[in-house]
């Protein structure tokens, strides 16, 4: 799970897309999230390329910023041509991550996040493992699309709020986060985490406590499996659903919300985003 982060790249205008989108093909990165369990999707990775070399970004939709490499710069810096999704941009690029690049050692690199695609709409077929971008605002006349907040807490790009309806009936916002490939919803204080599983987050029957690498710091997380429903965006209801708390001290946002929203209990459905109208919509494709 990626946190907000500043954008730190210099870019500049969009200037080629596709004029018909077309699907294109993404990966899923595996890991074990706790020793108990199996291998498990946690990241999404879009291919992308480099001055033409084949490298892969991580898909982070809880970053406001465009692009963000995942390591510290080092060395001089130039301009490199970026392209992701039929989008090409100029970034910096330092001496550092230029090596890599060249030596093919750019496996999830960097992170793209919401500024990239507010000029657009992003669809996301998470059953079939592609994804395609269109300029257009796919979802403006829609009748099964719902309302889609994209929060602008900072100067650049925005954070995506969509309604959830907790098993209590009551209606709230969660942030949906890409990022958070293997979680469900993940509240951000241990309050809001005991408000929805009716227990403080401490280890014990029936809550596993585990350590995550969070940007270079281990955090300690706790997770749980709640009874539902939950719906999410009102329409795509969970029956159980996974509750995940991870103690980030420095992981603030400026509104209250349920928690964020990972793609954990997503994987069946077509999730299509359309920052240019301010609407989303997921279908269900897994009979849950």
């Amino acid at each position: 799970m990626r946190l907000i982060i500043p954008l730190l790249a210099t870019c500049m205008a969009l200037f080629h897309v596709h004029a018909h989108a077309d699907w294109r093909s993404f990966v899923w990165k595996y890991d074990r999230v706790t020793p108990e369990r199996p291998k498990e999707r946690v990241a999404l990775a879009l291919p992308a390329e480099f001055d033409g070399h084949p490298c892969t970004v991580q898909l982070d939709t809880g970053m406001n910023g465009e692009f963000q490499w995942h390591s510290d710069a080092s060395g001089d810096s130039t301009q490199i041509n970026f392209e992701v999704a039929g989008v090409v941009k100029k970034y910096a690029v330092d001496k550092r991550h230029l090596e890599q690049i060249q030596k093919g050692d750019c496996e999830t690199i960097a992170s793209v996040g919401n500024a990239f695609f507010e000029n657009g709409s992003l669809v996301l077929d998470l059953r079939n493992s592609r994804y395609k971008f269109d300029r257009g605002a796919v979802l403006a006349s829609s009748p099964k699309a719902q309302p889609l907040i994209y929060a602008q807490w900072y100067e650049v790009g925005g954070h995506l709020l969509v309604e959830v309806r907790v098993p209590s009936g009551e209606i709230k916002y969660a942030m949906l986060d890409t990022g958070a490939a293997s979680f469900g919803l993940s509240p951000l204080t241990a309050s809001a985490w005991a408000d929805l599983v009716e227990r403080p987050p401490v280890a014990g029957p029936g809550i596993v406590e585990y350590k995550v690498n969070s940007w270079g710091k281990q955090v300690s997380c706790f997770e749980t499996d709640r009874p539902g429903p939950l719906n999410i965006g009102l329409q795509y209801e969970v029956k159980t659903f996974r509750v995940s708390y991870c103690e980030h001290p420095d992981f603030n946002i400026k509104q209250k919300i349920a928690g964020l929203l990972g793609l954990r209990d997503l994987m069946g459905s077509v999730i299509t985003l359309d920052y240019r109208s301010r609407r989303w919509a997921v279908d269900d494709w897994s009979n849950n």
